[in-house]
């Protein structure tokens, strides 16, 4: 509520009559016009731009030197209502004097003052409305935690909270309100709830650890509780099933059919005709076979049809090497093998320095490839006559030899 003890004293002060009472009357009105808005008093506020700090808009404010009412329009703004009292005027017959003011009733915002004149008969009452002090938001992350326990948070940056006002901190998404107001030093805070979950923080998952449990009748729901331990009398009209929870106490429950129960397939009805193999899975139960021929299962060359003829090829050898090495190994051959290319080929293996191949596909024209097994082993010499070839190493060891003639 305003504190209007100064204005009173001030109005008491006064020493002349009709004046007096003139001023008195004002004030009087104007405080009654002004019910519902706060009213202080003092010397703070002067002009139009005087600090408003702990004001809401539309407070008003008696300057008790200069008797001028101000009016809150915001921040730091002011704006004058008028002067309660003016200059003194020419001195007049002395009359009844204010005696004494006293509150003498309160209701809900409204303060009831009674005004008892000096000449001991005369009263005048009238009444004050308080404003009541809103709910404001403050916005920050200088209050934090989660303390249910009030607590002061000394660098609020508050200059004046009051009770029930709020605090949100959006870094942890964390309620506040004030639980006594005033400055930061003063002024205790408690934390309400968290607006975002922020991955639980501290949470339970366990039913037993919270707190504020519910109850039915008073009995806190904890535990297996039956419908005696809450205070509920079990009804006569439940069917069996409520309490047993079994299938087999329904009533009107459908027919099913065997499959429902036993979940195998040769109870079911309607069943699709499969063929043998479906069940078997072998590949003589499968209708339709291809027919395939005898290779198909034997993989055998010689079960293949339309196979290409491949000619016959001897060699034969005639003589023996010699042990000295200037004898050669002479090699007849009664068949040749031929090439993709159309050239012939002959080979022999042997331990000596000269081999000499006799063929009647040899001419002195005829372009003769010579190879050896051993890498670098290059013929020393190779000799190309009608029918004959022969081809020397500058020793004699086992090698094999091949000739290509073109």
């Amino acid at each position: 509520m305003a504190d209007i003890s100064q204005y009173l004293a001030a109005i008491m002060a006064a020493v002349y009559g009709e004046d007096v009472r003139g001023s008195i009357h004002d004030a009087i009105e104007i405080i009654n016009d002004v019910g519902e808005k706060v009213l202080s008093t003092g010397t703070a506020v002067v002009g139009p731009s005087s600090s408003s700090a702990g004001f809401f808009d539309d407070s008003l404010y008696l300057n008790t030197n200069t008797m001028e009412l101000w009016k809150c329009i915001g921040s730091d703004s002011w704006a004058s209502q008028g002067v309660l009292k003016g200059s003194p005027g020419t001195p007049g017959a002395d009359g009844d004097g204010i005696d004494d003011i006293q509150k003498t009733g309160t209701s809900g915002l409204v303060d009831t003052y009674t005004i008892y004149m000096t000449d001991g008969a005369t009263t005048y009452n009238f009444m004050v409305t308080n404003g009541q002090n809103g709910n404001k938001w403050y916005r920050g992350t200088d209050i934090s935690g989660k303390s249910v326990n009030p607590t002061v948070f000394a660098d609020s940056g508050i200059t004046l909270a009051y009770p029930n006002d709020f605090y949100l901190n959006p870094t942890e998404g964390a309620i506040y309100h004030c639980d006594t107001g005033g400055a930061p030093a003063v002024a205790t805070w408690v934390y309400d709830f968290t607006m975002t979950g922020g991955g639980g923080g501290g949470g339970t998952s366990d039913y037993n650890d919270l707190t504020n449990k519910p109850s039915i009748a008073s009995v806190t729901l904890s535990g297996n509780k039956t419908l005696a331990d809450l205070g509920i009398a079990a009804s006569a009209d439940l069917a069996t099933v409520a309490t047993t929870g079994a299938y087999s106490d329904l009533t009107g429950t459908p027919t099913l059919a065997t499959v429902a129960t036993s979940g195998a397939y040769n109870d079911l009805t309607g069943r699709p005709s499969l063929a043998t193999v479906a069940t078997t899975g072998s590949y003589n139960d499968l209708d339709n076979k291809p027919s395939l021929a005898t290779v198909a299962t034997t993989g055998s060359y010689n079960d293949l049809s339309n196979t290409p003829s491949i000619p016959s090829v001897s060699i034969a050898s005639e003589g023996t090497p010699s042990s000295s090495a200037t004898k050669a190994q002479k090699l007849n051959i009664s068949g040749t093998k031929t090439n993709i290319d159309g050239s012939v080929y002959m080979e022999y293996t042997a331990s000596a320095s000269t081999f000499t191949f006799t063929n009647s596909a040899i001419t002195t024209t005829s372009a003769i490839d010579v190879y050896a097994d051993t890498w670098g082993d290059n013929p020393s010499s190779v000799t190309v006559s009608s029918g004959s070839c022969s081809v020397s190493f500058s020793a004699s060891k086992s090698r094999t030899v091949r000739i290509y003639i073109r």
